[in-house]
């Protein structure tokens, strides 16, 4: 898949829109935001991206990536990160093509179904959040990266028509364990979450075991206990997934020989 063309083409990614939750209640807004600063370059670190992770207007952020598995990793590496601090964040993942309008602007201003893709996600789930039977959501896909002649992501308005255009089974199969995971993570302790992130980050029980001053088959139990190993097997099967419009662009050029 494409990264972001500097002409003004048109290139397939995933956009992430983040945003803070409740930031205006926090007693002091500088310091959140210079956290949040912080955690976006640090997760940059980690994975790579189109366009990186940027703060945008208020408190929102955002970021472009070849896939939709480090799409989901870099919205939960940092959602893990601002929980550590006490704060907590919303992310909307949009599959579709993307289009530079300004390029000489910092971040560059970016339109196309990726991106009203990922504005109806993460509205869909502040949505999903003032629901008693979905408090947990903090993360939603919609997927674009197989639209419909004449069907417009901007105008949509409906929690479950994400899966009535583009590939069904990735929306749904996709939103089904973010569903999963972001209840999971709220029933986390602090220090679970902590473990999770480090698994994610790959790194040796043994040495996350010394910083959390406890031993490894310790670590090792309260990956089990809390759910972590299940979100972090779930985050590599995610890894694999491939969008429709990626298998088929795959299938093309095998088309074109066969005929």
């Amino acid at each position: 898949m494409s990264g972001v063309d500097k002409s003004g083409g048109d290139a397939s990614v995933v956009a992430v829109i983040g945003d803070l939750v409740g930031s205006r209640r926090a007693a002091d807004r500088a310091a959140l935001q210079r956290s949040l600063v912080a955690v976006l370059h640090d997760v940059n670190s980690l994975v790579p991206a189109l366009q990186p992770l940027e703060p945008t207007i208020g408190d929102e952020f955002q970021a472009t990536y070849p896939d939709l598995g480090s799409a989901c990793l870099a919205a939960l590496l940092v959602r893990l990160a601002l929980l550590d601090t006490g704060a907590d964040v919303r992310a909307g993942l949009g599959a579709g093509t993307t289009t530079v309008v300004d390029p000489a602007a910092t971040p560059p201003v970016l339109d196309g179904p990726a991106w009203w893709a990922a504005r109806r996600a993460v509205e869909t789930a502040e949505r999903l959040a003032a629901s008693p039977r979905s408090r947990s959501a903090r993360t939603w896909f919609v997927d674009r990266s197989a639209p419909v002649p004449g069907d417009d992501a901007r105008h949509h308005d409906h929690d479950h028509d994400d899966d009535e255009h583009g590939d069904v089974s990735a929306a749904a199969g996709a939103n089904a364990f973010l569903a999963v995971r972001d209840d999971v993570i709220a029933r986390m302790s602090p220090r679970a979450r902590r473990l999770l992130a480090h698994q994610l980050r790959g790194h040796p029980q043994q040495v996350v075991a010394q910083a959390e001053g406890v031993t490894q088959p310790a670590v090792s139990q309260a990956l089990a206990r809390s759910g972590a190993l299940a979100v972090w097997r779930g985050q590599q099967l995610l890894a694999q997934h491939r969008l429709a419009s990626q298998v088929r662009a795959d299938l093309a050029p095998a088309r074109r020989g066969d005929g």
